[in-house]
């Protein structure tokens, strides 16, 4: 991961690695009709901490051995905030289109200047908050199109929820990823969301591995939530932002939503309207024009962020 590649190559590795985070919102919205939320982050969680521990065992021991009480806080605090935006994107997910879920996430994106503002009275310029207006109108498009809803849509709420939750995580990982290195810290943050997992989980009384997991698609799935979905894309990241600037990498990862919608439309069928394609174009226009404005900022925490949702 030290190995620093060609601009193009960077470019090219941070693609891959956005395909396969949007990828990961058609495998979650399957998988819900197997696990209840709190079972499938309990279960790829556990699996994807593993998996990261064989692969940074070294830094990962020492940084236990040199820490201190306030770091290890702060990681807590960080892996549960990671813990509540995960829990409830994929609650939502059970109850809306893969497409929109990754769009209305994305928005996070756009909500970081106003957690700042409210965190550390960073001010917010006016095109900031025209663009997430801007971007509010284009996710109404994809929900309800030109029409009043006829019904509250409880998962578009959940999700925008799971928006300004990872818009606090931005903040607050961005301080701390210059901290930590970015292996560690998605280690310990991948283990709290599943500790917290676990409780939580056995009160539910589901069943740990439904019947159905144990067909091949379910495994095939989880298997790909936990490699392709979390731990291939962060190394492909750590490459590619070695040698891109940070409103680059930032610029790329912003057409997340754009892969999630062409991959649920593409490989699982999802029903694709007018009003969709217009207000997907909308809520893309509103973060390119967020990011520029932004120069980068926060875009460590956009890209552990990405590793993990």
């Amino acid at each position: 991961m030290n190995r620093v590649v060609s601009r193009p190559v960077a470019i090219l590795c941070l693609l891959i690695a956005t395909v396969f985070w949007g990828s990961t919102f058609s495998f979650t919205k399957t998988l819900t009709g197997v696990f209840n939320p709190l079972t499938l982050l309990l279960v790829r969680f556990t699996m994807a901490t593993l998996v990261l521990f064989l692969i940074f065992a070294r830094s990962i021991l020492a940084f236990c051995r040199t820490t201190d009480a306030r770091t290890l806080l702060e990681l807590v605090i960080l892996g549960g905030l990671n813990f509540a935006g995960l829990w409830l994107q994929t609650a939502g997910l059970a109850e809306i289109a893969a497409s929109n879920s990754g769009f209305i996430t994305s928005l996070s994106i756009l909500f970081v200047p106003f957690i700042a503002w409210v965190l550390q009275r960073k001010r917010v310029g006016g095109h900031l908050r025209a663009a997430v207006a801007i971007a509010l109108a284009g996710i109404w498009l994809m929900s309800y199109g030109l029409a009043l809803p006829q019904r509250f849509v409880r998962g578009d709420f959940l999700t925008f929820l799971c928006a300004l939750v990872y818009a606090v995580y931005i903040v607050m990982v961005d301080r701390l990823a210059k901290r930590v290195e970015s292996g560690t810290l998605m280690f310990f943050m991948f283990l709290v969301t599943s500790l917290l997992a676990l409780p939580l989980h056995a009160i539910s009384g589901a069943a740990f591995l439904p019947a159905a997991f144990l067909q091949p698609a379910p495994l095939f799935q989880m298997g790909f939530l936990v490699l392709l979905g979390s731990v291939v894309p962060y190394i492909l990241l750590g490459i590619g932002q070695r040698a891109v600037d940070a409103t680059t990498a930032a610029l790329v990862y912003s057409l997340e939503p754009l892969f999630a919608m062409a991959i649920a439309v593409v490989f699982f069928t999802e029903p694709l309207s007018m009003m969709k394609v217009i207000g997907g174009a909308i809520v893309l226009l509103a973060q390119f024009v967020g990011l520029q404005r932004q120069n980068g900022a926060c875009s460590e925490g956009l890209a552990v962020l990405k590793g993990v949702a």
